[in-house]
């Protein structure tokens, strides 16, 4: 596979034009390294984002072929923008908050102190672990709550 470059200069700016053997050509600012090439994932990237676009009603059937042959034949990684440039970006994942973390992490931390207690070396839980740690925490809290109401209303705690 022979690779020739041709440098072409304009009053604009200059610009290198690479060649492969396939007979594909790219023109690239002659400041900056060549394109990228374009990875299998990035094109399903581009494709599941089209999909959705179709699937939310932002663009029809005709169009979003056209698109996908687009994705799909291209070779490079500054091909792909143009395609998806007029749709929305994919939402960002959220990260989870709130109280199942807290959660799972007490549930973590009492297994894990069992585990010494019993002289046995801490290892994470399995699902059915985890499950039934969870049960006996929130049993737990439950009693301590009960605890506290009768304490309070035999008028022993306050």
């Amino acid at each position: 596979m022979s690779r020739k470059e041709t440098v072409t200069m304009t009053e604009e700016s200059a610009s290198v034009e690479h060649t492969s053997g396939h007979g594909a050509t790219a023109a690239q600012p002659a400041s900056t390294a060549p394109a990228m090439r374009a990875s299998d994932a990035e094109r399903a990237a581009a494709a599941d984002r089209l999909h959705t676009a179709l699937v939310e009603g932002r663009l029809d059937i005709a169009e979003t072929e056209d698109r996908l042959g687009a994705v799909y034949a291209a070779r490079l990684r500054l091909e792909l923008p143009p395609l998806l440039a007029d749709l929305p970006g994919p939402e960002p994942a959220s990260p989870v908050g709130g109280w199942p973390p807290v959660w799972r992490a007490l549930v973590d931390q009492a297994w894990s102190s069992s585990a010494r207690a019993r002289g046995v070396a801490p290892a994470p839980p399995d699902a059915a672990q985890r499950r039934a740690a969870t049960i006996v925490l929130t049993a737990a809290a439950l009693w301590a709550v009960v605890c506290l109401l009768a304490g309070f209303a035999a008028g022993l705690l306050g």
